[in-house]
């Protein structure tokens, strides 16, 4: 006597993934209103030092996809540390964020600048990914 053969069912769809977001895809998030968002809570939670010369300063850090803030740090020093302080402070203090925009990456890059002017008595930030 003898024994048959076994057969194996394939399954070719097993691990196959649907298409992975491309950056293509991100290009087209709009994310205008999300930063203009980010903005305005870092400008209210920003408490620039009195003082009489103008400074400005940069920092860099990372949002995540749910909003949390990490990687803070300073990008370029105002020369002044106690300025430098405030706009960390500022980030922190703003954190966490909303939420990204639908279909934006697990995590973005943002730089933030932070404009001192004495003469107008306020300080405006500005920001970009990068």
């Amino acid at each position: 006597g003898g024994g048959g053969g076994q057969g194996v069912e394939g399954n070719p769809d097993k691990g196959a993934r649907d298409g992975a977001p491309s950056l293509e895809a991100e290009k087209d998030i709009d994310f205008g209103p999300y930063m203009a968002d980010l903005q305005r809570r870092i400008k209210r939670a920003w408490f620039p030092p009195k003082g009489n010369e103008s400074k400005r300063l940069m920092v860099v850090f990372k949002v995540h996809r749910n909003g949390t803030m990490s990687n803070l740090r300073l990008q370029r020093s105002s020369g002044l540390a106690i300025a430098d302080q405030a706009a960390l402070k500022a980030v922190q203090n703003a954190a966490p964020f909303r939420q990204l925009p639908d279909g934006a990456p697990a995590d973005v890059d943002i730089q933030f600048t932070f404009d001192y002017n004495v003469f107008k008595g306020s300080g405006s930030g500005s920001l970009r990914r990068f």
